[in-house]
C-alpha cells in the first residue's frame, strides 16, 4: 500500500481541485449519504466513522449535519488536511491515521455506521486484502449498525488499453489548470491512473504535476459477496442516489 500512501500525502493539496465546486459537493454528498442513513436505518443521527476518509470530503458534511464523527485514513497528509478543514468549520471531529486493514482495536463495535467511501476499497490490491478491509469495518460497526461503501461499477467500464477521463479546467488567480486522468489496464482487473494538474499561466510552457497510484477492478457483486461471507446482512446496492454507486449492509444484532 506504499504506492496508494505516497499518492494521496502527495496529492493531498491539489485533492479538492477535482470537484468543480468542493463545497458544494461536501454539502450535496453528506445530504445523499444522510438520506441513504435514513432510508435504510431510520435513523437521522449516530457515531460514524469514516475508516478511508482522505482529505474529508464526505465526513466534513456529516459533521455539519450533526453526526458524530470519527475520520481515519492511511494518509498522514490527507488526515493533517482534514484536520485543517475541520478547525476552519469548526467542527469536532476525530482523527487517527490508520490502514483500513489494521483500524485500532479501541474502535470494536463502537460506531453506528462505518463508511468508505469514492473507490476506496478498490486501492486494495486483490479480493483477499479487501477482505480483511471489510473484517475490519465489521469489527467496529454496532451490532445492528450499518456499513456505506461507495465504489466504481467496473462492469459498465472499458477494462482495456488506455483510457482518458477528464475532470474540468479550474481558475485560481492568472493560472488555468487543466485536470484529467489516464487509466492504464496492464493487466486483466488491474489498471494505473495517472492524474494531471497542468497549470498554465498564459506562458509558452505548463507547470505539470502528475500522481500516480494503482486500482484492482474489483466488481460490486464481489465485494457484496466478500461482505456476506465477513457476516454482514442485508446487503443491497443502491443506484442514482449518489455519484458512485453505494453498497449498504447490517452488522446482525448478536453478530460476530
Amino acid at each position: 500500500m506504499n504506492c496508494v500512501k505516497d499518492f494521496y500525502n502527495d496529492i493531498a493539496d491539489y485533492y479538492h481541485l477535482i470537484y468543480s465546486d468542493w463545497e458544494q459537493s461536501i454539502a450535496h454528498q453528506a445530504k445523499c449519504l444522510s438520506e441513504i442513513i435514513k432510508n435504510n436505518w431510520h435513523k437521522v443521527d449516530g457515531n460514524i466513522l469514516d475508516c478511508t476518509c482522505g482529505i474529508g470530503t464526505q465526513s466534513l458534511g456529516l459533521a455539519n449535519l450533526g453526526y458524530k464523527i470519527s475520520c481515519s485514513d492511511i494518509s498522514e497528509n490527507a488526515i493533517k488536511r482534514a484536520k485543517e478543514e475541520a478547525k476552519k468549520r469548526n467542527l469536532k471531529i476525530k482523527f487517527t491515521v490508520s490502514d483500513i486493514r489494521s483500524l485500532p482495536d479501541e474502535l470494536s463495535n463502537k460506531f453506528d455506521f462505518v463508511i468508505s467511501c469514492d473507490n476506496s476499497l478498490p486501492h486494495l490490491p486483490n479480493k483477499a486484502e479487501v477482505l480483511k478491509g471489510l473484517q475490519q469495518m465489521f469489527k467496529c460497526t454496532k451490532f445492528g449498525g450499518g456499513a456505506i461503501i461507495s465504489v466504481r461499477d467496473y462492469e459498465k467500464e472499458k477494462q482495456i488499453g488506455l483510457d482518458l477521463i477528464p475532470y474540468g479546467i479550474r481558475q485560481i488567480g492568472s493560472a488555468k489548470i487543466a485536470i484529467f486522468q489516464i487509466r492504464d489496464y496492464y493487466k486483466k482487473d488491474y489498471y494505473r491512473i495517472s492524474l494531471y494538474f497542468v497549470y498554465d499561466y498564459g506562458n509558452p510552457t505548463c507547470n505539470t504535476l502528475v500522481f500516480r497510484s494503482k486500482y484492482f477492478a474489483i466488481s460490486i457483486d464481489q465485494i457484496m459477496h466478500l461482505m456476506k461471507q465477513v457476516g454482514f446482512i442485508n446487503i443491497s446496492r443502491i443506484d442514482n442516489c449518489f455519484f458512485q454507486p453505494v453498497i449498504v449492509a447490517t452488522k446482525p444484532l448478536g453478530g460476530k
